[in-house]
């Protein structure tokens, strides 16, 4: 029968950030399965990908993109060093030494074998075309991280015309913008204005004599 355990598993706290991909450089070490899926999904996002292994699976030769590199060897800690995020996917002794060069050097890397001996992991990432969310469950649930993921995007999707109305108004009003605008377009009250149409007619009140 199923113990519940949460007594003994209060899960971790993450600290998100969103990272450029264009501007970030990935060092994956290990050509199996663990290796290939990180580099897929690294790839997808944009980011450069470095993986060095002795030897690759089949399917990492079929990726495209100037953005992957594929390097055959052993590994050293100088392929870490102008790495932003690295990807432990290989077991072994090795594994304890890219740790310590990775705290060393202050990096922030991946261990797929056991998320907790990391210090970041991978979030789900679920968007719309102008909204973009990056999802963990505290308990390391990555199954339930992409059904919720699912769910949640349906959430994005309703507000996301609405998104891109009032961040191009942000735009718009440039230097002139002030915070009290921007609370009131980002409201429940002017959302329900937005949906009835009469966003135009409300935001005209609201500026009227205020940024003269």
């Amino acid at each position: 029968m199923y113990k519940d355990n949460r007594k003994n598993n209060k899960g971790i706290r993450y600290f998100g950030v969103s990272l450029i991909p264009q501007k970030i450089r990935i060092g994956i070490i290990g050509g199996g399965r663990a290796g290939l899926i990180k580099t897929k999904s690294f790839l997808k996002k944009g980011a450069k990908v470095y993986v060095l292994s002795k030897e690759f699976l089949n399917e990492f030769y079929s990726l495209k993109g100037d953005n992957l590199h594929l390097i055959r060897g052993e590994y050293t800690s100088n392929f870490i060093l102008d790495k932003h995020i690295v990807v432990i996917a290989l077991d072994g002794s090795i594994k304890e030494n890219i740790i310590r060069d990775c705290e060393q050097n202050s990096k922030l890397y991946i261990s797929c074998s056991n998320f907790l001996n990391g210090n970041m992991v991978s979030p789900v990432n679920v968007g719309s075309k102008n909204i973009s969310l990056s999802l963990n469950t505290n308990l390391g649930n990555p199954k339930a991280a992409v059904f919720l993921a699912q769910k949640v995007k349906k959430l994005l999707e309703e507000y996301d015309d609405f998104i891109e109305y009032t961040s191009n108004l942000r735009t718009q009003l440039n230097g002139r913008i002030k915070a009290d605008l921007m609370d009131f377009v980002n409201s429940d009250d002017f959302y329900y204005f937005y949906k009835k149409g009469y966003s135009e007619v409300v935001l005209k009140l609201f500026l009227e004599g205020k940024y003269d």
